[in-house]
């Protein structure tokens, strides 16, 4: 059996958008890669969200359209006996109205949304597909093309093909078709990289958690972590939501619940590492405009949160056992951090107990014995990067705001 992993890069989110970028994994039962393809493809139209996935109209002016790559496209899909992709909905919409632009109806095929699989395997997992394969201790290259993504996408489900639904419930049939003169496909050129999200958004929606039993749920907010990508929602995003919501089948009532468990779900994660800094705050703030969602509605606000710990005299830590060497470019030694943490009044413990106040990391996710104990307890555990800013500002407020701002900004 075949199953093909795809994913698709747009100009929006809505049917009526334009794909920009498209790649393909075919991979066997075994997991064995059999073909890929990848291109970047000239949506023929301004590309008006280039913060979401790097692809602007200077790396489409020599690409294919959309009908000189489809042919090869069919092929692949037409050898398939699966299609799936990480957040199938939005993306198969996309390419069905790719096809039906240039008069090719795709018909009824297996199709499997990789979110809602993933998340039974465990819920706990962060939303995010490159957080999602952090977590999971995969690696990938620094470019977020479309094919870097299904190769991930790829390399995770490769480990659980055994629990996969290999039950093939109805064949497809793939019509001939003339799709003309087909062209030669234009990869993104290495290096170039996904648009960076801002560090302090970032850090929050990286732990956004999947939702298992509503998949729609998912589809919906994974496309907001997307637009809220440069921390901001335009007229024209807002539009594309509510289109993408009711092609979900939302109802208004879903798409406020929505709106609310997102900014929820971003303020407990902000809370969990001990303080909200002023990067954080901005950010959340703009969300919470933005999709009209008050604090005050949940029974807290920002300003009622400490943004940083004054009181870190006497407060217990313990380092992950693993720590050496995580800090980026930097080789850490626990020795130094030990050292900090005593000169800021914090006792050191080797132990995780119940007593801790918090635990130290460069990686949130660890799966580590250590870690594991730690959230069992509800033990917050803390980037190495926030905890330096933290015992470098000492007891100067300003300085320690100051220091927050330029680590996370």
């Amino acid at each position: 059996m075949r199953l093909t992993i795809l994913d698709t890069e747009a100009t929006g989110f809505r049917a009526d958008d334009r794909v920009v970028e498209i790649g393909v994994r075919q991979i066997d039962r075994s997991g064995r890669v059999l073909q890929e393809f990848e291109s970047l493809i000239n949506p023929q139209r301004d590309i008006p969200n280039v913060h979401v996935h790097g692809v602007s109209s200077s790396h489409v002016r020599d690409a294919p359209i959309f009908s000189e790559i489809a042919g090869r496209l069919v092929e692949i899909l037409a050898a398939s006996d699966f299609v799936c992709a990480y957040n199938l909905s939005p993306g198969w919409s996309l390419l069905s109205s790719e096809f039906s632009r240039i008069g090719y109806h795709l018909p009824r095929t297996e199709s499997r949304c990789l979110i809602r699989f993933f998340a039974r395997l465990d819920s706990r997992a962060p939303r995010n597909l490159g957080d999602l394969l952090a977590y999971h201790g995969i690696r990938v290259e620094d470019s977020q093309s479309a094919l870097t993504q299904v190769q991930g996408a790829g390399a995770l489900l490769s480990r659980y093909l055994g629990c996969f639904d290999w039950n093939v419930r109805e064949q497809a049939f793939w019509p001939m078709f003339d799709f003309g003169s087909q062209k030669q496909p234009l990869p993104r050129g290495k290096g170039e990289k996904k648009g960076s999200k801002p560090c302090a958004l970032s850090r929050l929606m990286s732990r956004l958690p999947l939702h298992p039993q509503e998949p729609e749920l998912d589809s919906y907010l994974l496309l907001l972590d997307d637009v809220f990508s440069d921390a901001e929602l335009e007229d024209s995003e807002a539009l594309e939501l509510y289109g993408l919501a009711f092609e979900l089948g939302m109802s208004s009532e879903d798409v406020a619940r929505a709106h609310e468990l997102y900014l929820e779900e971003l303020l407990s994660i902000a809370r969990k590492d001990g303080f909200i800094s002023e990067a954080e705050r901005k950010h959340l703030r703009i969300v919470s405009e933005a999709l009209d969602v008050d604090f005050e509605d949940q029974g807290e606000t920002l300003e009622g949160l400490k943004l940083f710990p004054r009181d870190l005299e006497g407060k217990r830590v313990c380092f992950l056992s693993d720590l050496n060497g995580l800090q980026p470019g930097v080789r850490s030694e626990k020795a130094e951090l030990i050292q900090l943490a005593e000169s800021a009044g914090l006792v050191v413990d080797s132990e995780v107990d119940s007593e801790l106040d918090l635990m130290v990391s460069n990686d949130t996710f660890s799966r580590s014995t250590e870690a594991r104990k730690a959230r069992e307890y509800g033990i917050p555990i803390v980037a190495e990067d926030i905890f330096r800013s933290w015992v470098a500002a000492g007891d100067d407020r300003e300085g320690c705001q100051k220091q927050l701002q330029v680590s996370e900004i």
